[in-house]
């Protein structure tokens, strides 16, 4: 892997962990995340920027380790947020917080250990 993928899953590694430990702090109740605008809109902002990173990893890594993530709807993602903030639905920012995080956070804990 690149110096510069390996860069970039660090920081999405850290904001997967950003938005696990808000979650904790509501204790992952949906409710509580619709009612605290400073914990919801955190968790968009991370969900954009782990979007933004994977935008950057390199077509080689995505083919290779990163296969098993579907990187263009991750893209997609971050692009409703940042483009069509509208259209952002506070149930798929839930159900990619409570569920597809956790996967992104266990694939790049996969991934860096054997990197460093």
């Amino acid at each position: 892997m690149k110096n510069a993928d390996y860069q970039r899953l660090e920081r999405m590694q850290e904001y997967c962990s950003d938005i696990q430990q808000a979650l904790e702090r509501l204790s992952c109740d949906f409710q509580a995340f619709c009612n605290d605008k400073d914990v919801r809109t955190a968790i968009v902002m991370y969900i954009a920027q782990i979007g933004e990173l994977s935008a950057g990893l390199s077509g080689e890594f995505k083919k290779n380790e990163g296969a098993p993530l579907p990187w263009g709807m991750i893209k997609s993602m971050r692009n409703i947020i940042v483009h069509e903030y509208h259209k952002v639905d506070l149930e798929t920012i839930w159900e990619t917080a409570t569920l597809d995080i956790p996967m992104m956070a266990n694939f790049c804990n996969t991934i860096l250990p054997s990197q460093q």
